[in-house]
């Protein structure tokens, strides 16, 4: 057996440096930069109608002259005509079709193609969740993704507050209304959005135009009657889609290889704990209610011995602490825990507070809004003049760089010149040698100044002069100019050292030349850059002013609908949301800082202007007050309850065919997603042929049983007793027995589903900790063993192995009969008991006997076979252990047979799996 197994930078920040390639771009690219784009008004691109002034949502209600009454249109002839936009059933009031802003689909490439399928998830007749999982829609910038400017996750929560309690149908029309508001801006053209929109490069806007129709158009196909949960669904899907393609919704990454989040995971779990704390309390006191009535004594009596059990271990687990203890240490540890959880409490809200700001990434829209040519103008106009010196660097090497050449005659001339030398030097010791390789040959032919030495040697003197003045670039923030520096000081060197040699090599010829080609690649982003850099400062202003105060109003908007409680709580808007946001514009300039080359913390605004500061703050302000008041939290809808993010979606588009997105957890005690052993890929194959085989109807009937059988097969027989200790220790079996009652217990077919493969995942040696989470190359017709990892399975059953060796030995046995105790306890306590509620005597008919109570919540012990699978493993892990201790004590504890055996087992289950995925 084995054992285990110089980033893009972003051009727009002075102190970001940009790699060549990108400074590439076509005149008038980039926000401010496109002077297209900004200088002339695009109101040709939207159709302006009669409307209803003053509405909601603007002009999106027609009116007929001479009447009050809306028109009822048809979306447009080759769509289907209804969108759902009111409660009740009936004719539906949609927009005009505009031009050439219109909803119509367009051939989209496979990369623009929307594959995210969430699940919303109906009962009794309400939405009680939405499950979108970890799958994002397309992204302009293609499979980079870019950086969002307002958390992917905060978009996702947007849409379960929007649908949660609501039937589908009002889920349908609140949607419906969503997607015209989102749309809103093509409608009017001195619209915030509008401008916005036509800030972007016009080869942007031609790529995402038709993206855009398309994503409206199949938003308004999907929900057109009979509204259905999978309709909402699709709907969901591309208007979340939608909102990712409106301009800045993403910007482009900074890294090469595209966005790499920014922990936007902690910051929504700081917030969700406040509004969560609420729903506690009241799913708390909803249940001690219900308690009061009769038929819930038995509920009630569970939860109070749970209670009072969880109450017992942690006094136990004082009282044994204590006894390791003095009296001073027991009072000062109590101390320090005291302290902790007031820590904890005091810094609730303030993590809070700080979640709501970092769920918007102000350092996308600042670097994107170029913001610090905005507020530092004198240190902008600086940087210009060094771009125009480097750029005269750049024109005066070239100039007398055109004075050396390598021609035909030239290299004959130089290997003549060797012959001859050769010949000389033969004669003499009378013997021939090879000729020298032509970058060491001599010839005096490789340079001829053009206008004479005298002229050239000024030329030179010229190019010192600028590269002094240019000066060192190395930490400019662009990689153009640090190059240009340092190309212009090395040409200068070696075009010096070959006019005052007395010789001229065709070597440092060619250095010359080299040198000289890169500098013209350089003069030419130099000039791209001195373009984009002379934009019209004011333009640039108002600009950066639009797209902060949109995107801050936005998310201010968004942090109300989803997290209410925690926007109440902390204060997030204060006052006045305006100045509230541009508040926080100003201490994200004040404080913010980068590494520079040089490993030092460097301020990135460290010439800020305050009157430049002022004026733009002021036009923000402006921005976001014009876009109109952001209205105070209201209630909550509760749909924190359901918020934790699904590991696992699961859909099915038709009755034969199933759509899985995303992967099962790993097991407690493996680090983050583990090693499959067999690929994932192969694990859904096998759902995917199972569905096909049975359909959606009896697919969920097919995987309990199959729950049931493998709840007794090998895999578990054989291995769950020698589970890494860690792993034991961590309650991987107690996971799995879970994860099994869930499949038993599961009533729709995508939960059967989800929690069958979530199952699997827990199987024992299905993922390990051991290996490289690097893939495997995971493919749908990949052979059996190309789709095995047995790398990271050896390196797993190497650390088991390992465990079986003193001193290792004595903790792994007694983390297996750990592991059974607190099996035994979980079964025990589940164990059924003959209740009977006690009722009134006035109230037993006829002398009947009180009515027993109810069933018991599910639990391990109402399946039989996942009772006797959990018996089985108890057993398994005290017999092992016994026998182990036995082998060890007596030196014959062979841990290489076990292992060898524990792959044996392993592959006879990759066996099984992947003929059920290829069959």
């Amino acid at each position: 057996m084995s054992g285990k197994l110089k980033p893009k930078k972003d051009r727009s920040a002075e102190y970001k440096k940009k790699p060549k390639k990108d400074l590439k771009k076509k005149k008038g690219s980039g926000l401010g930069g496109r002077m297209d784009a900004i200088k002339k008004s695009r109101s040709t691109d939207v159709l302006v109608t009669d409307s209803t002034p003053g509405s909601v949502g603007g002009d999106l209600i027609p009116k007929v002259k001479g009447t009050t009454a809306p028109v009822v249109l048809p979306l447009l002839t080759n769509v289907a005509p209804e969108l759902p936009m009111l409660l009740d059933p009936g004719p539906v009031v949609v927009p005009p079709s505009r031009t050439p802003w219109q909803v119509a689909q367009h051939p989209l490439t496979d990369g623009q193609k929307v594959k995210l399928s969430p699940f919303v998830r109906v009962k009794e007749g309400r939405i009680s969740a939405l499950a979108v999982g970890r799958m994002r829609t397309p992204s302009p910038f293609g499979s980079k993704m870019g950086d969002h400017t307002a958390a992917w996750t905060t978009v996702v929560d947007d849409m379960q507050a929007l649908v949660h309690g609501k039937t589908v149908a009002e889920a349908c029309a609140a949607l419906a209304e969503r997607q015209l508001h989102a749309e809103e801006w093509t409608g009017k053209p001195d619209s915030v959005g509008m401008r916005l929109w036509n800030s972007l490069e016009e080869r942007d806007r031609d790529a995402r135009k038709p993206v855009l129709e398309t994503y409206a158009s199949e938003v308004r196909s999907a929900l057109q009657n009979p509204q259905t949960a999978e309709g909402l669904a699709k709907a969901i899907a591309h208007h979340l889609a939608y909102l990712n393609f409106l301009p800045y919704a993403t910007v482009p990454a900074k890294g090469k290889t595209g966005s790499k989040g920014s922990g936007e995971g902690s910051a929504r779990a700081a917030v969700l704990a406040v509004d969560m704390r609420l729903e506690a309390e009241r799913q708390r006191a909803e249940m001690l209610e219900a308690e009061k009535l009769p038929q819930n004594k038995a509920k009630k009596e569970a939860r109070e011995k749970r209670e009072k059990e969880a109450s017992d271990l942690a006094a136990d687990i004082e009282r044994r602490m204590q006894k390791l203890e003095t009296k001073e240490e027991t009072l000062a540890r109590h101390k320090r825990e005291e302290e902790a959880a007031a820590e904890r409490e005091r810094t609730f809200l303030p993590r809070a507070h700080e979640g709501l700001w970092k769920l918007f990434s102000l350092e996308a829209v600042v670097r994107e809004a170029r913001l610090e040519r905005v507020v530092m103008p004198t240190k902008h106009q600086d940087l210009v003049k060094k771009v125009d010196k480097a750029r005269e660097v750049s024109a005066k090497a070239l100039e007398l760089s055109n004075q050396f050449s390598i021609s035909e005659e030239m290299v004959k001339a130089a290997l003549q010149e060797s012959k001859d030398k050769n010949r000389r030097k033969s004669a003499k010791t009378d013997k021939k040698r090879t000729p020298a390789p032509l970058e060491r040959r001599k010839s005096t032919a490789l340079f001829k100044p053009v206008l004479g030495l005298p002229a050239f040697n000024k030329g030179l003197a010229d190019l010192k002069t600028l590269g002094d003045d240019l000066g060192d670039m190395r930490y400019s923030g662009y990689q153009v100019l640090a190059d240009t520096s340092t190309d212009g000081a090395a040409i200068y060197q070696k075009m010096a050292e070959v006019a005052g040699a007395k010789t001229k090599t065709v070597g440092a010829t060619k250095e010359v030349l080299r040198l000289a080609g890169q500098l013209k690649e350089e003069g030419d982003d130099l000039k791209s850059l001195y373009t984009d850099l002379n934009t019209d400062p004011g333009v640039l202003e108002d600009e950066a002013a639009l797209m902060l105060g949109q995107l801050l109003h936005e998310h201010q908007s968004r942090m109300v609908r989803n997290y209410p409680v925690a926007v109440d709580k902390t204060g997030f808007l204060g006052k006045d949301p305006a100045t509230t946001a541009t508040a926080q514009l100003r201490e994200f300039i004040r404080s913010a800082t980068y590494r520079n080359e040089l490993g030092k913390d460097v301020r990135v605004f460290d010439r800020v202007e305050k009157e430049a500061l002022d004026r733009l703050v002021e036009k923000v302000e402006k921005v976001h007050r014009d876009l109109g008041k952001i209205a105070p939290p209201a209630e909550p809808n509760r749909w924190v309850a359901t918020a934790k993010t699904a590991d696992i979606v699961v859909t099915f588009p038709n009755a034969s065919k199933i759509n899985i997105q995303g992967r099962a957890a790993a097991p407690s005690g493996v680090e983050g997603m583990g090693s499959h052993t067999t690929a994932w890929l192969t694990e859904v194959q096998a759902i995917e042929k199972a569905v096909a085989a049975h359909g959606k109807a009896k697919v969920g009937a097919v995987l309990k049983q199959q729950t049931r059988e493998e709840l007794g097969g090998e895999l578990m027989t054989g291995l769950a007793a020698l589970l890494p200790a860690d792993q034991l220790d961590a309650g991987q079996l107690g996971e799995l027995f879970d994860a099994a009652l869930a499949v038993l217990e599961s009533e729709a077919p995508e939960d059967t589903v989800r929690n069958y493969l979530a199952f699997r995942n827990l199987m024992p040696y299905a993922t390990v900790d051991a290996g490289d989470r690097g893939g495997h190359g995971e493919s749908r017709d990949g052979t059996i063993d190309e789709v095995f990892d047995k790398d990271s399975l050896n390196a797993a059953l190497q650390q088991k192995i390992d465990e079986l060796v003193q001193p290792a030995l004595t903790g792994t046995l007694k983390s297996m009969t750990d592991a059974a105790t607190v099996l035994r306890t979980t079964l025990d306590a589940t164990a059924p008991k003959p209740l009977v509620l006690a009722f009134p005597a006035d109230l037993v008919l006829g002398g009947a006997p009180p009515p027993q109570a109810g069933p018991p919540e599910p639990n391990w012990n109402s399946h039989p076979e996942l009772k006797a699978a959990v018996e089985a493993a108890i057993a398994s892990l005290n017999g092992t252990a016994d026998s182990m201790r036995t082998a060890g004590e007596n030196g014959t504890l062979d841990g290489r047979t076990i292992g060898n055996g524990m792959f044996d087992v392993r592959y006879r289950e990759h066996t099984r799996v992947f003929k059920a995925a290829r069959s």
